[in-house]
C-alpha cells in the first residue's frame, strides 16, 4: 500500500559563502538628468488627464 508520507530526502550539502562586491549604480550624467527632467516634464495626472497647477499638488478643501 502507498502511504501519504514524503519520501526521505538527503540533507543538502553546506556551500560556503560567496564573497561578492556589492552592486552600486553609477549616478547619471548631466545629460541624462536634462533628459529624465524633459521626460517628467511631459506626464501628467493619470486619474483626471489634467496637468498638475504649478506649485504642486492642492490639499483637500472641506474638513
Amino acid at each position: 500500500m502507498a502511504t501519504n508520507e514524503p519520501a526521505e530526502q538527503a540533507p543538502k550539502p553546506e556551500r560556503p559563502p560567496v564573497e561578492r562586491e556589492p552592486y552600486i549604480p553609477r549616478p547619471p550624467s548631466r545629460e541624462e538628468l536634462e533628459q529624465i527632467s524633459r521626460e517628467q516634464a511631459l506626464i501628467t495626472d493619470e486619474w483626471t488627464g489634467e496637468e498638475e497647477p504649478e506649485g504642486g499638488r492642492q490639499p483637500p478643501s472641506g474638513g
